[in-house]
């Protein structure tokens, strides 16, 4: 170091480069290029959405499975190319022939006594080339050699992919005050992976005191969501009464509701669902309509179910989401709003309402009066209850607090007299007198 400084100490003081000016359209995209660059973007994860989706119905596997298998490349081996790899495996085939079980020469082995003729096998002709690679293919597919996973690689790659995300919400909260919640779990069993949660303690009371649940609590159900789906977070139905079913159900059929209608129609407030007024409100107003019910030709609340075989199929048709919202095309909708009757007019239209009993007396009876009397009438019923049970009370009482009845007293023998006084009339019988 110090024959460095010398050097440069004896070549005296150096002139200071100017900095060289960059092109600014070089180094930022224009507003164009960048708008082109977010749709190109957007249209790619929708394209691998769709890929996603389509292998795991195809092959009949989770959607997470699917995805990671896309994303994750592992390599066969890191000894060589495909070519050296056939040309080993041809070659231990010949090296290993009538030996026994036991003193049979690994792969690893035989590449190693052959690194010799890592130069060779290259110059050999086209036809035996191929004729090693056809050896190598044949023996994968009768061993049925799968790309392996790297769970290890995964791991280290979740790690540094968490800790970076933490390190910027930590940054955008200190810098402006940006307050976040982050949730990651795993989406196939086999991963190594535990639930992360990212959030302040302010974030962390807001979710326990609005949402009901401790932040542990959501992700612990959101893996069981991922791994599983809708039922291996709500348990199995056949398990469950027919109060949770309906309760369930309905759940179901609101939220999903919610969904469609900001994904179909963009809307942020959610809608009510209306089962009596479905045709006209739901369909009528908003376009959408629920498909695939499969408990009669009508939409009813599942509160009216009555056997649980049907609340069983609903909630398997809705989990499965062969029944599900769809909006309704334009023209049908037209068609559909065209047939519906119009909703009834109430009788005392564009007038002014007052409370019930003016109205009851403006209109002489009604609806209103119909109230008013039967309110009359309960009224009435409580109050001759009330005296009934009062009237009982004090005769209780009475009947506690009253001396006992002397009772005459009677003798054996009855002697008359022949008194000219008329005789007294006889003391009318007691319970304690005796004949």
């Amino acid at each position: 170091m110090g024959k460095i400084l010398r050097k440069l100490s004896a070549l005296g003081p150096q002139p200071k480069r100017a900095r060289v000016k960059r092109d600014g359209t070089k180094r930022r995209m224009s507003k164009e290029k960048k708008d082109r660059y977010e749709e190109f973007i957007r249209n790619a994860h929708g394209k691998i959405l769709e890929l996603v989706d389509e292998g795991a119905k195809t092959f009949n596997k989770e959607p997470g499975e699917v995805r990671n298998r896309i994303f994750t490349k592992t390599r066969i081996s890191a000894t060589g190319d495909l070519l050296w790899q056939a040309y080993v495996h041809v070659r231990a085939k010949e090296i290993n022939a009538g030996k026994p079980k036991g003193e049979r020469l690994k792969a690893s082995k035989v590449a190693t006594l052959l690194a010799s003729e890592l130069g060779e096998y290259k110059n050999r002709p086209k036809e035996e080339q191929a004729q090693w690679l056809q050896a190598l293919k044949e023996h994968q597919a009768d061993c049925d050699v799968q790309k392996r996973r790297n769970r290890k690689g995964e791991e280290v790659d979740h790690a540094h992919t968490i800790n970076g995300i933490a390190r910027e919400m930590g940054n955008a909260e200190m810098r402006y005050g940006l307050k976040s919640f982050f949730m990651a779990v795993r989406s196939d069993v086999q991963q190594r992976i535990n639930p992360v949660i990212l959030c302040s303690d302010e974030v962390k009371e807001f979710i326990s005191l609005f949402l009901g649940k401790t932040p542990e609590q959501m992700a612990r159900d959101f893996e069981c969501w991922s791994i599983n789906g809708e039922e291996g977070l709500l348990g199995r139905a056949d398990r469950k009464n027919t109060n949770q079913l309906k309760s369930e159900t309905r759940h179901s059929i609101q939220m999903r509701l919610n969904i469609a209608a900001n994904a179909l129609l963009g809307m942020d407030t959610p809608i009510e669902m209306n089962y009596t007024s479905y045709d006209r409100v739901i369909v009528g107003r908003y376009g959408l309509r629920l498909v695939g019910w499969p408990c009669g030709d009508c939409v009813c609340n599942p509160g009216n179910l009555t056997t649980k075989g049907e609340l069983l199929k609903l909630h398997a048709a809705l989990t499965n989401k062969t029944c599900r919202w769809e909006k309704v095309p334009e023209e049908e909708l037209a068609a559909l709003t065209a047939e519906m009757p119009p909703p009834k007019e109430r009788s005392d239209k564009n007038k002014k309402r007052g409370s019930y009993k003016k109205r009851s007396k403006e209109t002489g009876g009604g609806k209103e009066t119909d109230i008013a009397d039967a309110a009359k009438a309960r009224g009435k019923k409580a109050g001759a209850a009330k005296k009934a049970a009062a009237s009982k009370a004090a005769a209780a009482a009475a009947r506690t607090a009253a001396p006992p009845t002397p009772t005459p007293a009677t003798s054996a023998t009855t002697t008359t007299t022949a008194s000219t006084a008329p005789t007294p009339a006889p003391p009318a019988p007691t319970a304690a007198t005796t004949v």
